[in-house]
């Protein structure tokens, strides 16, 4: 039996469907995996191409259930009255808990998850400041949900310069001063994850890399995002030439200066 509140299920609900998990996929079957044991609960959900972990810290009984996202749906609340899960069977889970003082006993069936195939966590991280995950969330609406020629979904992030690009082939943003502990340009799909405001009070972003999937550390939260190793991405390069490069200056009255800076930011 593992007990959760109400307000971390609706916490849940959330951040996975802005993740996009909630939606049928082959990998997750519409479930999720709550487990406990000695270092905590872990909550764990994924679809082909986002992972979500939930990580408490803190020594519980050792148990493990199975729960669909329509559970989340029923009994997601804002307040801290207790979720009990009780596994029945290997395909079914009892859920209970109250409702303005009203017993609420629901019989869920779920699917199986196959957990084998979660991203494996990091051996390093590297910290980052917090404008990460904002960095992150900007770059996603600049993307294109309906590519063709290139993945104009996906976000580039480039390990030797620290720049976050995302383009839709009419507008780019160029995003940089960040710490990625690789040296490649990688790719991965956007998503709207990091607008999460479940996400937001988290102190400082850690990023690792662990086989095909990057994992960015928010708080009690990881999103893992699929790299894309077969996507194709313009090159924008030649578009951003650096200042030593320019052919010729123009001087702008320090008043002006100030405007300028003030209207652009």
């Amino acid at each position: 039996m593992i007990t959760v509140t109400r307000l971390l299920v609706r916490q849940l609900r959330s951040v996975l469907r802005r993740a996009g998990i909630t939606k049928p996929s082959r990998v997750s079957k519409n479930s999720i995996l709550v487990r406990t044991g000695p270092d905590g609960l872990h909550v764990r959900a994924m679809s082909d191409q986002v992972a979500v972990e939930y990580h408490q810290p803190g020594p519980l009984p050792a148990d493990e259930v199975l729960a669909p996202f329509e559970l989340l749906a029923a009994a997601e609340g804002r307040g801290q009255e207790p979720v009990t899960l009780e596994p029945q069977g290997s395909r079914n889970v009892l859920a209970s808990w109250n409702d303005h003082d009203i017993p609420q006993v629901i019989e869920f069936d779920t699917g199986p998850l196959a957990d084998s195939k979660f991203p494996t966590s990091p051996d390093s991280f590297e910290t980052n400041a917090p404008q990460l995950r904002e960095a992150l969330n900007l770059a996603a609406m600049i993307t294109d949900n309906d590519p063709h020629r290139y993945a104009l979904n996906c976000l580039q992030l480039r390990g030797g310069e620290g720049k976050i690009v995302a383009t839709d082939g009419r507008q780019i943003l160029v995003q940089f001063g960040f710490r990625f502990p690789w040296t490649d340009d990688l790719l991965v799909g956007a998503s709207p994850v990091f607008a999460c405001r479940e996400l937001s009070e988290a102190e400082g972003v850690q990023v690792g890399i662990a086989d095909d999937w990057i994992a960015f550390k928010i708080g009690l939260w990881t999103v893992w995002l699929l790299i894309n190793r077969e996507g194709r991405f313009p090159k924008l390069g030649d578009l951003f030439r650096q200042p030593a490069a320019a052919t010729s200056r123009m001087p702008i009255a320090e008043s002006d200066a100030e405007f300028l800076t003030e209207a652009l930011i």
